[in-house]
């Protein structure tokens, strides 16, 4: 449990492209969004440090920078 960390879950989403799946379930997302889900979810709390395995494998291009980018600026 983070404590003391406020989320901003839209701007979360924002930042991965998928504030229109907001009120969508889990299972019913692609393989892609799953992992730009997992990716934003893993940024929570800003976290010093985060491992991932391939973690843009499946991406369209366009997504594969934005997940970059974010990684990076975080």
């Amino acid at each position: 449990m983070l404590k003391n960390v406020e989320v901003d879950v839209d701007e979360i989403l924002r930042e991965v492209d998928l504030e229109h799946k907001k009120d969508d379930k889990v299972l019913n997302l692609s393989g892609g969004q799953k992992r730009k889900l997992c990716i934003a979810i893993a940024t929570i709390g800003n976290p010093k440090y985060i491992f991932l395995d391939e973690p843009t494998t499946g991406l369209d291009p366009l997504s594969r920078r934005k997940v970059w980018d974010l990684l990076l600026n975080k």
